[in-house]
């Protein structure tokens, strides 16, 4: 909830404690994986844990709406998401949620969290967030989440677009680790600068901030809520992230990155 204060020594614990479980099973799937246990298809979210499970609980699952992105695990399981059923989906068994298992990992769906449908094009989640945001009345939020490979898909600045005229609440969280899959961001975005790049659009308020740092992102994080459920515009939220693994499963970052 938006009212959280993040910084409290209580909130810092369970923060720590989703760090802890994000982790575990991330370590899990991929363990999995490698044995041919799970799906053939994995991706890691390792070093993007924070930003998803900061921004998670100072949403409302009972009226906000979210659509993560594949890499946005960690997100879905500080939101409420049952561990059963996520490890269920990775390993192609029925579940109760996330399309029951009928779509790859990673594509998470909860009706009771307000998780809609996910698409496997990349950045198509833009546009489905800015159309649930122009039908809300009250205060509600949406969330919507990529890398910042999709900030270069045409759907991005659709969405920036319709966002910026309507005013919308839709918190835009890019997780930029620098990276979309092997081509680096100086190769695929205008000024190397997702910040300058959505600085044309008007009514969007943009913050920057090192995804690692705990302190920094959390006050930025409170701001940035405040700001959407004043009803004052949306928010590009850019937080620089490692990537700490490969791509996916199926990628080998040895071959385009130094140690």
């Amino acid at each position: 909830m938006d009212n959280i204060n993040l910084r409290s020594k209580d909130r810092c614990l369970e923060v720590l404690s989703l760090l802890y479980t994000a982790r575990f099973t991330d370590e899990k799937m991929n363990k999995l994986a490698v044995q041919n246990k799970g799906t053939s298809f994995f991706l890691s979210h390792l070093g993007h844990e924070l930003i998803g499970i900061l921004t998670a609980l100072l949403l409302d699952p009972k009226k906000d709406f979210s659509l993560p992105y594949y890499r946005d695990r960690a997100y879905a399981i500080a939101l409420g998401s049952d561990l059963k059923d996520l490890f269920a989906a990775f390993l192609a068994r029925d579940s109760l949620h996330h399309s029951a298992t009928r779509q790859m990992p990673d594509h998470f769906c909860d009706k009771t969290l307000n998780i809609t449908c996910q698409s496997s094009v990349v950045g198509a989640q833009f546009l489905q967030a800015v159309g649930i945001a122009k039908a809300l009345k009250k205060d509600e939020i949406v969330y919507v989440s990529s890398g910042d490979g999709a900030t270069s898909q045409g759907d991005f600045h659709e969405a920036l677009n319709f966002s910026s005229i309507h005013k919308l609440p839709v918190f835009f969280c890019i997780q930029d680790n620098e990276y979309a899959i092997s081509v680096t961001q100086k190769e695929q975005t205008a000024g190397s600068s997702i910040a300058k790049m959505a600085s044309g659009y008007e009514n969007i308020k943009i913050f920057e901030v090192d995804g690692t740092n705990y302190l920094d992102t959390s006050k930025a994080l409170m701001e940035a809520i405040s700001y959407l459920r004043a009803k004052k515009g949306s928010v590009v939220f850019i937080a620089k992230v490692p990537r700490l693994g490969a791509h996916s499963i199926s990628d080998d970052p040895k071959k385009y990155k130094t140690e």
